[in-house]
Order: C-alpha cells, then structure tokens, then sequence
C-alpha cells in the first residue's frame, strides 16, 4: 500500500516513510527492519567486556567497566523500546555470529579505533534507521549511548 488515505477531519495523505507505516491495516511489523541494532548493541557488549579485560591500565579498565554497565542498560532500554514500537527481532544468520577482536597492546592503552567505532555505530548506522519525527523516544536512547562513549572518551584521556 503505497498510499493511505487518513479519515481525519483534514482528510491528508500519508505516505509511508522507509517503510514503516504503522497503521492497523498493516502487517505486523517483527522487528527485523532493526536487527541490526539488536545485533550491534550484543557485538558492542561483549568486545568492550574483552578489552576491559585485556586492559593494562587501572583508569581504563574502571572506564571500560562503566560503558560495559551504560551499554548493558542503556542497550536493553532500546532494544526493549524497539520491541515495544515494532517487535521482537529475528536475527539474520550473519548478526548471530559475533566477531571480537583482541587488544592489540593493552600497555599503550590505545582504544581510539574502537571508540571511533563505537561512536560510528551509534551516530550513523542505527541513528539512520530511525525517523526523527517518528521515533524520536528512540533517537534519544541512541543519543544517551553516544553521550556514555563521549563520557569514556574523556575518562580514557585522563593519564
């Protein structure tokens, strides 16, 4: 359905954006469009448990610590408000499979590549799968992630 037509008093056309028409005439939605989300906030999860593991340095390790305990909480916030707006997820093969890498030299306490990825991850490619003015309680769970990375940033700065 390409077009609906909205029996408001105003009588408007709405036309689905990306997909995601929420009307009750619709399929429902099984959270597959945002798997990947789902998928990066697991990915996410486990590597920063590794490397805060693998870390040679005191202040990072407690750093670490603490964006492993925002990314549990805040990731289940948004996970579970993803489920409560479009659906459980179904995981494609290629998101079940998680792939850590280790801490290439934990003594020189260089994480600017994974911090980098991280912030990409949220900023870029699960911000952009949500409509501002459609989902913007979600955009403000994936903000609150990118605020917990740019805090341990700041933490990982200090020597």
């Amino acid at each position: 359905m390409d077009r609906i037509l909205s029996l408001s008093t105003f009588g408007d056309v709405r036309i689905p954006k990306k997909g995601k028409e929420k009307s009750w005439m619709s399929e429902p939605n099984d959270g597959s469009n945002y798997s990947s989300v789902f998928s990066k906030v697991l990915q996410n999860m486990a590597q920063t448990k590794l490397l805060h593991w693998q870390s040679a340095l005191y202040g990072q390790h407690k750093a670490l610590d603490e964006l492993f305990g925002n990314i549990i909480s805040i990731g289940d916030t948004l996970a579970e408000s993803i489920m409560g707006k479009y659906g459980k997820p179904v995981l494609k093969d290629d998101e079940l499979c998680l792939k850590l890498k280790n801490f290439n030299s934990p003594e020189n306490g260089d994480l600017k590549e994974f911090m980098d990825h991280l912030y990409k991850c949220y900023s870029d490619d699960c911000r952009c799968l949500f409509d501002k003015d459609e989902d913007p309680e979600i955009i403000n769970i994936i903000d609150e992630l990118l605020s917990a990375v740019d805090q341990t940033r700041y933490l990982l700065s200090l020597r």
